[in-house]
């Protein structure tokens, strides 16, 4: 039997801009054909992936993508069981801003190839470039899904539901990292965007760096203490006394840029003027 994925988006009735849902499943299309010639040529296969629409089925669109008759089963079955593992891994990512993300994405095709077959002569490794630059696609493609649609891939007896929240920053197929050693440094960062619930990036304003970005706390037990209501909830104008570590990147034209943020440790919450006002009428009452 060959080997075949598909890719089916349910849709709102009378939704409007009918045609983004059209661009949405070319996108998908895409970005799986671009997959597996990205995974055909990390192990020196001569094969030129090939795909087909088999189906589109109404009151959703389904299509049904075949890999190509003059690719081996061997080659497309290793080519869908990766396209699986990479859809299953991005359910976890909400944003890709960096070459680590796309690194770690890699690796685990790199892993899933090397695993499947053992008689390859040089282990995979996956052109990290072009897998950023394909990602892009996959974010184009969500911005065109509504919050209330779904995009489910299927192959074999993998069913799994599509992350559309999934965005991808526009020049990460681009990034190359110049020192992959962290800087690392003392911050004060306003806080923006607080995150009461999970794990999910925060948005901040560096008093150091001068800038915005958003990043992950990777300082469990301050997370913890504050999800558990342990710490007054952070409000407009709170700051947050930090280490902070970045990247240094270089994009198109030499160009630096700083990347994959991370804060490691809370030191300290410094409290804004609201709450000093809170505290000021709550002891004149």
């Amino acid at each position: 039997m060959q080997e075949s994925l598909s890719i089916k988006i349910d849709y709102q009735k009378g939704r409007k801009n009918p045609e983004e849902i059209f661009e949405a499943m070319a996108l998908y299309i895409s970005f799986y054909k671009n997959l597996g010639q990205i995974i055909a040529e990390s192990i020196n296969s001569k094969y030129q992936v090939e795909t087909s629409l088999v189906d589109v089925k109404e009151g959703s669109i389904e299509a049904i993508i075949s890999w190509g008759k003059n690719i081996p089963a061997h080659i497309a079955e290793l080519i869908n069981k990766s396209a699986s593992n990479t859809a299953a891994c991005l359910l976890d990512i909400d944003e890709i801003t960096s070459q680590d993300q796309v690194e770690n994405i890699a690796i685990g095709i790199d892993n899933t190839i090397n695993s499947e077959i053992k008689d390859v002569i040089s282990p995979s490794k996956i052109n990290r470039k072009k897998l950023g630059k394909n990602l892009l696609k996959v974010s184009a493609a969500n911005d065109r899904i509504n919050d209330d649609e779904t995009v489910t891939y299927k192959s074999s007896a993998i069913i799994i539901d599509f992350n559309t929240k999934l965005r991808v920053a526009s020049d990460v197929g681009s990034i190359q990292e110049i020192n992959n050693r962290p800087i690392i440094i003392e911050d004060i960062l306003s806080v923006i965007g607080p995150i009461n619930i999970g794990d999910s990036p925060w948005s901040f304003e560096s008093t150091a760096l001068e800038r915005n970005f958003r990043a992950r706390i990777y300082d469990s037990s301050w997370i913890e203490a504050y999800q558990n209501g342990f710490l007054l909830p952070i409000g407009p104008k709170d700051s947050l006394r930090v280490t902070l570590e970045y990247k240094i990147a270089e994009v198109t034209n030499n160009k630096k840029k700083l990347i994959d943020f991370k804060v490691t440790k809370v030191k300290e919450i410094i409290r804004g003027i609201y709450e000093q006002m809170e505290i000021e009428n709550s002891e004149n009452v």
